[in-house]
């Protein structure tokens, strides 16, 4: 399909991977969004290094490409992306952009002007001859479904800043005509929970609307470093987007899948999508 001259695949779902990234002040306060992806496009990885402090030539590379965010590639069915905030190595500040972090997660589409290289791992950036070449080919990628994840151990100011973040990703994209899923991955079950995240979390939740809820809305408690509830998380996703686009309900909306400390390869959402 083409859309102002330019062409985008609709066979796969594009699943946008957003959640709170710390001020330069707060760069420890990472959620989780890196890890949880690798460790579903690759559960027997061990990188726990996704820091988002880089080079401003590596920001410009192949696999960055100068944008806020990265490609993970595709695991059938979606296309998985997420959005950063990258800052220099140099200066610790952002890199610049035209566009807040907030505002670039809120956005519905991936526009792509050149082709960008799969993201693997940090030490990738500088050496991407020596990983295998995926790219992403240019083209408009609109979003089929949301992935917001929200660290449950963050305290003091950055579970502040934190819960503001998720306010305002729940009111805007619940309120948006697009009617777009969004599926809310609560990080860190394998660590001791922080009072004010929890509470700040359901704060958020209350002002939602039941109806939006019931029909675009899933919750799940995840451990990465346990791989509990991860590859659940992405198969309703893509079941929620699935459904979307099909004009029917997904039996996951309004459910809260929670963590439970099972074997690491049981997993409780089936792939219900196929």
């Amino acid at each position: 399909m083409r859309e102002n001259g330019m062409e985008y695949d609709s066979d796969l779902l594009t699943l946008s991977v957003i959640g709170y990234c710390g001020t330069c002040q707060l760069l420890t306060s990472r959620v989780g969004k890196s890890t949880l992806i690798d460790q579903y496009i690759n559960s027997t990885s061990r990188i726990d290094d996704h820091s988002s402090i880089i080079s401003y030539s590596d920001f410009n590379g192949d696999v960055i490409c100068g944008d806020h965010w990265l490609f993970w590639g595709e695991k059938w069915p979606l296309r998985i992306m997420e959005q950063c905030e990258f800052v220099d190595d140099h200066l610790f500040q952002p890199i610049h952009s035209t566009i807040s972090y907030i505002d670039r997660c809120l956005e519905t589409k991936y526009v792509v002007s050149i082709p960008k290289l799969r993201y693997y791992c940090k030490t990738q950036l500088g050496v991407e001859d020596s990983f295998p070449k995926h790219y992403l080919k240019p083209g408009i990628y609109p979003i089929d479904v949301f992935m917001c994840v929200y660290d449950t151990t963050l305290s003091q100011q950055a579970a502040l800043d934190q819960g503001k973040f998720i306010e305002q990703v729940l009111y805007k994209i619940s309120r948006s005509k697009l009617n777009l899923p969004l599926v809310l991955v609560t990080s860190k079950h394998d660590s001791q929970p922080s009072p004010i995240a929890l509470q700040l979390l359901s704060s958020a939740l209350k002002k939602l609307k039941k109806r939006w809820i019931r029909t675009y809305f899933s919750q799940l408690e995840v451990s990465s470093r346990q791989h509990i509830n991860v590859d659940s998380a992405f198969q309703v996703a893509a079941q929620l987007a699935c459904a979307i686009r099909r004009g029917e309900k997904s039996d996951y909306c309004g459910k809260n899948i929670s963590y439970r400390k099972f074997n690491s390869r049981s997993e409780t959402a089936q792939s219900r999508y196929i």
